[in-house]
């Protein structure tokens, strides 16, 4: 061991695994997050299968690393071998960095840059499986490079061997990246052919290959302790379960200017993952790619950011909004890994055109770069660790009294209720049972049985319950507490005032829009939105003199989820001009507040709502068929309440309806 590779190799290698450590668990979340915080939470701490592909080989990992006797229930260890497995890529990374530029200061520049990049590092505090695929990517990148330069079958048969292990993690986005590994070993394609006519050498690839692929087997449990799906006991299963036949990654509102869009937002965003400023040093990058490296490294580079972004965008049908963009923004991750090589080279070119006469930028420059990026990202990372999400959890289980059933649904009922009765030991004498039998083991029903069915067995359920009853959701027939319903007692509105503090908190939070992340911001919307529904009924049908509830009605009418919901309601009982006035105010007040990215339906909704305000008392019917028919544009779905009200408008015009060619969706539309 030379002083020379010491500080040239082994010291940047491990201030780049130990600087992006130190900024990872500075930002980690001490408290549970959404998406799928709460089912990865479950599943490493409490056994099962990780939701369609499965991810077992992270899975694996993460229960393995829970378990060890110095970590609790919390989600810190978790959250921490996403850290550990993110600073791994990085310095991973590194070496890659390393060999193709040869010259170590700026490789580390590249990997610290990469590791603070924003969706990189958004991924690298939580439990996801987002880490892991960018290591495994990395692994194979290094490895099949090392082999276009010396042929060695060994390299070969690792190459293989880690190939399969990437699968076994996330499949579709090293898939899509394989491309770019199929590049690199380019130069070497008449020594991969030869390997490949040796029977004996073929059999080994292959071997190597399968054995990547044997964490698929911990698939296969008849009653694990949370599955999606429940058990995997066949071939049929596990088919369906590994190749996510069950989800669908596209709406039937999406078209092609949703593509459009999210391939706007890509690009947008390439430019924001390390830095905007640093756009010059990317695009000089990438040109020089072509004349300083191998053409095949070249190739590949292009390859694992257009496969991981425009490819990804073709094979993709979501309809462009924040809630959707918050599930796909983490998918291109794998591709930005060419965003920090070609700042790399393009630092290398400004570092040699400029280095010459003044020496000491060789030091400044990389740790600018690194800087500019941590500027850049720092602000929307910070915001990740606050303790919206389980502070909703946590105030749902006290609404719940003693000895009930509460019934979840969705991430936010699921997966974080999920992690703080079944993980943290919250409320055991709760009985959790998800509404659409998912995760949990105590489903009522298949989740692949018809609607229906499942409808009437959940109802019976219900009906025959010797506990009281409640849900978070789906409570038109039921007694509404505000985050809870109570079934079994009929429909209702009730307050007792233990929410009052935590509506102060919600609406101080739409005020001072501090979330970020897309799937909290909704949440939020949908949680002023059904208070908003409580408060307003309580002030319509309740009790006189609730002065404390006015109070509370009026602060959520200041938040737009509030208007929104007053819009809605009141829309079908004001007659009075001035009422009406006042309502057009509020609808147009909406209008102009609501987010550009909201979703078709909350756009089409608000349209609907507008329309029926102006078929009331004195009809305008001019001005509620443009709003209707603005409102079938947005949302041209059967359950849009506009559909029928615009039959209705045509018929009051004289006009002839042709609305039903416009609907989608298999429900027909049947307007009394």
């Amino acid at each position: 061991m030379t002083r020379d590779w010491i500080f040239h190799q082994l010291l940047p290698a491990v201030g780049v695994f130990a600087v992006t450590l130190l900024c990872y668990v500075f930002t980690l979340p001490s408290t549970i997050t959404l998406e799928d915080a709460g089912l990865f939470q479950m599943i490493c701490h409490n056994g099962g299968i990780g939701h369609p592909p499965g991810y077992p080989l992270f899975v694996l990992a993460c229960q393995q690393f829970v378990s060890l006797p110095f970590f609790g229930t919390g989600v810190l260890a978790a959250n921490l071998l996403s850290a550990l497995l993110a600073s791994s890529a990085c310095l991973v990374l590194y070496l890659l960095a390393s060999r193709l530029l040869q010259d170590s200061l700026v490789a580390a520049a590249v990997a610290i840059c990469f590791g603070f990049s924003m969706t990189f590092w958004s991924q690298a505090i939580i439990v996801e499986v987002y880490s892991l695929a960018v290591l495994m990517f990395l692994l194979c990148a290094l490895v099949a490079l090392r082999f276009s330069e010396s042929g060695e079958f060994r390299h070969l048969l690792w190459l293989a061997f880690l190939f399969g292990l990437s699968l076994s993690n996330h499949w579709p986005l090293h898939l899509l990246a394989t491309p770019a590994l199929l590049s690199l070993v380019v130069p070497v394609w008449r020594v991969l052919l030869g390997y490949l006519a040796e029977p004996l050498k073929l059999l080994l690839l292959v071997a190597a290959g399968v054995a990547g692929l044997l964490p698929y087997l911990s698939l296969l449990q008849d009653a694990p302790a949370f599955a999606v799906y429940g058990g995997v006991a066949s071939l049929e299963d596990f088919v369906r379960y590994v190749s996510r036949a069950a989800y669908s990654d596209h709406s039937e509102l999406a078209g092609w200017s949703d593509r459009l869009q999210y391939q706007s937002w890509l690009i947008v965003q390439s430019l924001r993952e390390l830095n905007p400023a640093l756009g010059v040093l990317v695009f000089a990058g990438l040109y020089r790619s072509f004349v300083v490296l191998h053409l095949s490294v070249a190739v590949a580079l292009v390859l694992v950011y257009l496969s991981g972004t425009s490819l990804l965008n073709l094979l993709l049908g979501f309809e462009f909004n924040e809630f959707r963009l918050a599930i796909f923004s983490p998918y291109p991750v794998v591709a930005y890994i060419a965003l920090a090589l070609w700042m790399g080279l393009g630092l290398q070119w400004l570092l040699s055109a400029l280095g010459r006469s003044v020496k000491w930028l060789r030091y400044v420059l990389p740790l600018l770069v690194c800087t500019l990026t941590l500027i850049g990202s720092y602000p929307s990372i910070a915001g990740a660790a606050n303790s919206f999400a389980q502070r909703y959890g946590e105030m749902v289980l006290k609404q719940v009294p003693a000895e009930s059933v509460l019934f979840v649904e969705g991430d936010s009922g699921v997966g974080l209720l999920g992690y703080l009765h079944f993980v943290r030991g919250d409320r055991h004498d709760l009985e959790l049972r998800s509404w659409n039998n998912l995760v949990f083991s105590n489903r009522l029903a298949s989740p692949a049985a018809p609607r229906g069915q499942q409808d009437q067995i959940r109802q019976a359920f219900i009906e025959t319950s010797e506990l009281p009853v409640f849900s978070t959701s789906h409570g038109e027939m039921a007694l509404h507490h505000g985050l809870v319903f109570e079934h079994k007692v009929g429909p209702g509105y009730h307050c007792d005032g233990s929410t009052h503090d935590y509506i102060e908190y919600l609406v101080q939070l739409e005020r001072d829009d501090v979330l970020r992340n897309g799937h909290e911001r909704d949440l939020l919307f949908q949680l002023l939105s059904v208070l908003t529904h409580q408060h307003l009924a309580l002030q319509l049908f309740g009790e006189p003199g609730l002065e404390q509830e006015t109070h509370v009605l009026n602060l959520l009418q200041t938040t737009v989820p509030g208007k929104f919901v007053t819009l809605e309601v009141m829309s079908q009982v004001v007659n009075d001009e001035p009422g009406k006035k006042r309502l057009r105010g509020i609808g147009e007040e909406v209008e102009q507040l609501l987010p550009a990215l909201a979703s078709r339906k909350t756009r089409g909704m608000l349209a609907a709502y507008r329309g029926r305000l102006e078929l009331q008392g004195n009809a305008d019917l001019a001005a509620a068929k443009l709003l209707l028919e603005e409102s079938i544009d947005q949302y041209p779905l059967a359950d849009n309440p506009g559909v029928c009200l615009l039959h209705s408008t045509y018929r009051r015009l004289g006009l002839q309806s042709e609305l039903d060619p416009l609907i989608k969706g298999p429900e027909a539309v049947t307007c009394e």
